[in-house]
């Protein structure tokens, strides 16, 4: 290219390390053997290839799933901002792929972060309308809502939901009655 910046990141399952004395631990490690033969993580995909803009402020997202590695890359760092800013990226009504589907269930993992629970409802926002997306996320979706609305007031300002969005949300998977199967006593 002319002088472009890129950045090669390998599309290896990511793990964020626990640690008893580090609750809120940010490192991240790249588990050896997770890959069997030639078969990535990710099936086909072997790296992602970020364009860098001439700022050198941000990264471009050329395809779904490297936009959906990259906000899994900053959820596991607990930049939930970042990753809810990504959303707007992943919103599509197209078929996701089995990579995209791989990357979701990871990014659905729980932190009991507030901004997480936030972060997660713009998501099943972002991707209500693709028809592979709810089987990957039908089962979270209620809980997560439920979780959220608990969360509202710790939400930071930087991963809001639109009002009308958090009206449907309460309206599509809130719990009304004792007699709405969705209902969970223990909740």
């Amino acid at each position: 290219d002319n002088g472009d910046l890129h950045i090669l990141v390998p599309a290896t399952a990511p793990v964020r390390l626990t640690f008893t004395t580090a609750p809120l631990c940010t490192d991240i490690t790249f588990p050896r053997g997770m890959d069997s033969g030639n078969t990535s993580w990710l099936g086909s995909t072997r790296y992602f290839l970020y364009p860098i803009h001439v700022s050198l402020s941000f990264l471009f997202t050329p395809s779904l799933t490297s936009a959906l590695y990259l906000m899994l890359m900053r959820k596991l760092n607990r930049n939930y901002s970042e990753a809810y800013r990504l959303t707007s990226a992943v919103a599509t009504d197209a078929e996701l792929s089995g990579e995209d589907c791989t990357v979701i269930e990871s990014l659905l993992n729980m932190d009991q972060a507030a901004d997480d629970f936030a972060f997660r409802m713009q998501l099943h926002i972002a991707l209500s309308q693709s028809p592979s997306f709810y089987p990957v996320a039908r089962a979270s979706t209620t809980n997560v809502a439920v979780d959220f609305i608990r969360r509202l007031k710790h939400v930071s300002a930087a991963c809001r939901i639109d009002r009308v969005d958090e009206l449907r949300l309460i309206a599509e998977h809130g719990v009304m009655s004792e007699n709405d199967p969705r209902y969970i006593p223990s909740l």
